[in-house]
């Protein structure tokens, strides 16, 4: 398992990238700054992205790489790896479903909170047990009506952001949060992310280093409501 030991950690910033601009990226930066769609938009006010490094792999393997940014969010519902799918004309599309890889942990004080702009709520869809099961026909028809939705498995987030619409799966979360709400806690923090093939030839995983873990996400497909079929290991970075 050693392909997965891509710790190198490194970190590029969006700025560096003035330039030489790598066209997808151009193209990716050309659409966040016409302001029709950015992952972090509350009452028309959107906040510079602070992008830390910037990937680019075929995660799906339909023969175009994707451009994946690796964020340090404003607020604490946003992800920390958001996802555009670039074609051949260089039209960008951003992949409604981003990521927040590792466990949940103490407010830093780092980030703003859609909850103090009046602008979040924390709903429990089915009951304290912890085990409602993934609904993405729910997710959806939330998406509808509020701009982000962040899925535990005992309660959702969801917050009037504007824009296409953000989601992000923490059900993988081995402990979810103890409370039926987001009010204690923080996403990880991210050291690096890559793109990587494993040897038996099952394609290009998308990995993150957080803490003392690699999250190594495998995107099968991503799917026309902007979510993604994806599974996901989780494995010691030593």
């Amino acid at each position: 398992m050693r392909w997965w030991l891509f710790l190198c950690s490194f970190s590029i910033s969006w700025m560096a990238y003035a330039g030489n601009v790598d066209p997808r990226l151009q193209a990716v930066q050309d659409y966040l700054l016409s302001g029709d769609d950015y992952p972090e938009l509350f009452d028309d006010k959107p906040y510079r992205m602070k992008v830390q490094q910037v990937e680019y792999g075929d995660l799906d393997a339909d023969g175009l790489d994707e451009v994946i940014l690796l964020m340090k969010p404003h607020y604490r519902q946003s992800p920390t790896i958001v996802i555009f799918r670039v074609d051949r004309q260089l039209k960008v599309t951003r992949v409604i479903e981003g990521l927040a890889p590792g466990p949940l942990v103490a407010l830093s004080g780092e980030h703003l909170d859609s909850h103090t702009l009046g602008a979040g709520v924390d709903v429990q869809i089915s009951g304290t047990d912890s085990k409602q099961e993934k609904n993405p026909s729910l997710v959806m028809a939330m998406l509808k009506n509020m701009g982000a939705v962040v899925e535990y498995k005992n309660f959702y987030h969801m917050d009037s952001r504007s824009g296409r619409g953000v989601y992000i799966d923490m059900t993988h979360l081995s402990q979810p949060p103890v409370k039926d709400n987001c009010d204690n806690f923080e996403f990880s923090p991210l050291k690096a992310i890559r793109v990587m093939s494993r040897k038996d030839g099952s394609g290009n995983y998308l990995l993150a280093h957080t803490g003392s873990e690699i999250y190594a996400y495998k995107i099968h497909r991503f799917l026309d409501n902007g979510l993604m079929d994806k599974t996901l290991e989780v494995l010691p970075a030593h």
